[in-house]
Parts: C-alpha cells; structure tokens; sequence
C-alpha cells in the first residue's frame, strides 16, 4: 500500500489518518518580558495549528533560565485532550472545572498556552535544565498520599516537583470527577509551598488524535487553552500581580540580576536586616565620645595620684635611710665603751 505524507497527515487510499498532537500550558509568577514577543511569534506561526515542540521547548527553557521562581511544578496529565479545557462547568453533573488552574494563571506573569505540539515535551529535560541551571531539588509528589502531596519545606532552596496523574478515564462522570480532583491537587501543591514564586508546566504525554484537514480542526486552529486569559496576559498592565512580592533589585529589562530564586533573596535580606540590627546593639554599648574623654581625664588623674603617692613613699625610704646612718649603730657604741 502506497502512503504518503501530506501535512500532518497520512493518506491511505485517499483516506486522511489521523495524527497526534498534546497539550501544553506554561507559566511563571513572575513576568519574563524578554520571552512574550516569542510566545506570540509561536502562537501566530502555527503551521495548521500545530506547534513544533522544540521550538517550544526553546521558548519554555528561556523562560526558566533566569531562574524565576521557587518552585516549579511540572504536571504530567495522561489522556487530557483539548476539548476537556472548553469544559468549565459540565452541563449534566453541574462540576466546576479547571478553578485552581485558571485561578492561579489569571495571577502569573508569563502564559504560554500551545493545544497542539507536535510531540510531546520532555519533563526530563526540563527537569535536569532547572537542576544544572538553578540548583533545583527534585521532589515527586505523591497524588496517592493520605496525607500531603510531598512533606512541608522552608528553607530556600528551589525545588521542581514533579506530579504525575493517573491516565483520565474516557467514561463519564468518571472523567469529569478525576479532572476535578485533579484539578485541586495542583492547589494543595500551592499550600504546601512557602513562597509565592511559583512556575507551572501542564501537559501531556499520551498524544491526543486529530485529522488536520476535519472541519471542526479548522475552525479551532486559532484557538488557545484558555483564550481569556491569554488575551488578558497579552496586556503588560495585567501581569504585574508579582510586584507585590518583589523582594530583590530589578536590571534594565526588568528581569532578575541574578539566578538566586526570591526566597533565597528574602533570606539574604532578613539576614542583612539581623545583622543591622545586631550590629546596631553592638554601637549601643559603645562609649561615646564625651565619656571616653571623660575616662581619659579619670585616668592620668589616677595616675598622677598614683605617681605622687609613689613619689612621697620613695621620699619617706629616702629620709629614714638618711636618719638611720646618722645614728651610730650598736656595734659601734659597744667598741667605744671598750
């Protein structure tokens, strides 16, 4: 049988095969201006509404390489599919879908919202990028945990936590229940960390079929995983929410000077602040001027007494002496009697 490529396709017989295509959503707390003209070059060049993933995954790298969070939660959703992100609210069993994602997207600095890669994005190599390029520690979460997703931290160094979901059901409501608890474990692993900084990667690595040249592709080339916050973020005036809980000095293009994370900074400057502080105790017990002055007076007084007193003993011994050798001695009295 002759196959041959067209597209994104495979024609069989004059049949169109479908392809696969995963989702992506990136994100960071804090704004990387320097990345938002590529975004949107990526968004545009959609070749069919498909995106190349390694031009992706240059643009995700970038994004974290000035180090701009605490932590970095790369979630691995198998089986989600596009169309489960138009899904805000199921019509038949009345679930709220997608509330602590939108809730912390519609907060983020930087958005990258691609439906459609072409392959999937390597979790890995993120992951071993963040470890080389920020020092990052690595923790699996454990979304069959009775208790916490990962144990509570607060020291500073920047963790990437990696949490890998159960493939989605395909029955309903079963579907619609697990994309709900899904959903707000990605708000638990907020909870459990100390610092607002935090950057996210959702997607998926089982490929979501699709016929490039169906109808309904067509028409949803163009569309974006949470079209309204993306044309929100597209406003600089919306992405400034992490100012509030800036904490280190800025350079010319508004990106960090340094790869330090910001609890690493607020570290380093509540250490600064303890050791103003200390140091401002230490010149409390400083004498002042006047008083050093005043014990200097004190003590060449102290000391000229004390020559003084020293000067009139040695006159006393002196003048004993003197007495002593005008008297004649016993001795000599005795050889005179003689």
């Amino acid at each position: 049988m002759k196959l041959l490529r067209v597209g994104y396709g495979l024609v069989v017989a004059g049949l169109v095969v479908a392809e696969m295509s995963y989702p992506l959503l990136f994100s960071s707390y804090r704004e990387v201006p320097s990345v938002h003209g590529d975004i949107d070059r990526l968004r545009k060049a959609r070749n069919g509404g498909v995106t190349a993933v390694d031009d992706v995954y240059g643009v995700v790298a970038r994004t974290y390489a000035t180090c701009p969070a605490d932590t970095y939660l790369l979630i691995n959703q198998p089986g989600v599919r596009v169309e489960d992100f138009q899904t805000l609210r199921h019509p038949e069993y009345g679930i709220t879908l997608w509330e602590s994602l939108k809730e912390y997207l519609g907060r983020v600095g930087t958005l990258g919202s691609f439906p459609r890669l072409d392959a999937p994005l390597d979790l890995d190599r993120l992951e071993h990028m963040l470890k080389r390029q920020c020092s990052a520690v690595v923790i699996e979460a454990d979304e069959t945990a009775e208790g916490d997703l990962f144990e509570r931290y607060q020291d500073t160094a920047p963790r990437v936590i990696r949490l890998n979901l159960p493939p989605l059901p395909e029955e309903e409501p079963h579907r619609t229940v697990a994309l709900k608890r899904h959903d707000e474990l990605v708000f638990e692993a907020f909870k459990l960390t100390p610092s607002p900084f935090f950057a996210l990667v959702y997607t998926s690595d089982v490929g979501e079929p699709f016929v490039p040249d169906a109808d309904a592709f067509h028409r949803a080339k163009h569309w974006d995983i949470f079209a309204d916050l993306v044309r929100l973020k597209r406003d600089p005036r919306n992405r400034g929410a992490y100012k509030k809980d800036e904490r280190h000095t800025r350079s010319v293009n508004n990106e960090p000077i340094s790869r330090v994370p910001p609890l690493a900074e607020k570290k380093r400057r509540d250490e600064k602040r303890a050791w103003k502080q200390r140091a401002q105790k230490t010149e409390e017990l400083y004498l002042s001027k006047e008083t050093v002055g005043t014990l200097i007076v004190v003590s060449v007084g102290l000391g000229l007494v004390y020559a003084v007193f020293r000067s009139v003993q040695a006159m006393g011994n002196y003048l004993t002496a003197a007495d002593m050798s005008k008297t004649p001695s016993k001795l000599e009295e005795t050889k005179k009697t003689k």
